[in-house]
């Protein structure tokens, strides 16, 4: 590498730093799959779960035969948690952060795919997954930054 700048390669030639910024990658990728994953069931299940609750109060009280006064409490208890489901699914953002980590997954992804091309550099792609990992953190806070929308996009969620 005559005449190269310190941490530039030739094309095609695979650079320690590429290989750890693909690994670093490959992390990122784990916690933002895992995140998706995770907040997607809570978000859902918060709102399936209150239509499923809501239906069960019903059924339960044309089923069951306990006391007026315990179908009553248990009614007002399956109802209020019905109630509540969205409601902190909401408050917790579930379906802001499992957007924002659906999202910093994908683009995760089409970094890894960019970076076996022999004309991007480990310069570009060391930005590119900070930029990543910043816009995400942003996102999943609420607190979206501006340089956190792409343009067309309708900025953070």
């Amino acid at each position: 590498m005559t005449g190269a700048v310190a941490g530039d390669a030739a094309p095609g030639e695979v650079t320690p730093r590429r290989i750890q910024l693909t690994e670093m990658a490959g992390v990122w990728l784990g916690r933002y799959d895992t995140g998706a994953r995770g907040w997607s069931f809570g978000y859902h299940t918060a709102l399936f779960g209150a239509a499923v609750l809501a239906g069960l109060t019903v059924v339960f009280l044309k089923v069951f035969p306990l006391p007026s006064d315990s179908r009553e409490n248990v009614a007002a208890a399956l109802s209020a948690l019905a109630a509540l489901l969205p409601v902190v699914a909401r408050i917790g953002g579930f379906e802001r952060k499992w957007r924002a980590n659906r999202d910093a997954r994908t683009r995760i992804q089409v970094l890894k795919i960019k970076s076996t091309d022999p004309d991007f550099s480990d310069a570009a792609f060391a930005a590119e997954l900070e930029s990543i990992v910043s816009r995400q953190a942003a996102e999943v806070s609420g607190t979206p930054t501006n340089a956190s929308a792409a343009p067309g996009e309708g900025g953070g969620r």
